[in-house]
């Protein structure tokens, strides 16, 4: 009971605000020094492993795209870049990309149909 009696003694002693604050600084400065060197020190395990955190990120998410059925470079018209005549390339490409939108809406409401007689089949 007498130590922890002389550490509260000296934890409620009057502080010099300067030298703490002045630590403070110094700690704040040394740990933006540590977070530049362990990314630094990344960076370089990087290019000499030649991999990257991105593309293993990339072949996670082309495996889950795989899965689920879905390609991402499908849904996305390509706009054409500095050609003469752009605005109506891009028209053009927006056009193709409406007329694919409704083929895919004519088949889905085909496939919808189909499943509302099998419902009613169902019903019956």
């Amino acid at each position: 009971m007498k130590t922890a009696t002389q550490i509260m003694a000296v934890s409620n002693s009057p502080k010099n605000i300067a030298e703490l604050q002045k630590t403070a600084r110094e700690y704040t400065e040394q740990q933006m020094m540590n977070d530049l060197k362990d990314e630094m020190l990344a960076d370089s395990m990087e290019d000499f492993t030649g991999e990257s955190d991105n593309e293993d990120v990339d072949e996670i998410v082309g495996a889950v795209f795989d899965e689920v059925g879905l390609r991402a470079t499908e849904s996305v018209t390509p706009v054409p870049r500095g050609t003469p005549g752009g605005v109506e390339n891009l028209a053009a490409a927006i056009a193709t990309s409406s007329n694919s939108k409704k083929e895919a809406s004519d088949i889905a409401n085909a496939d919808d149909e189909e499943l509302l007689k099998r419902f009613a089949g169902l019903k019956a």
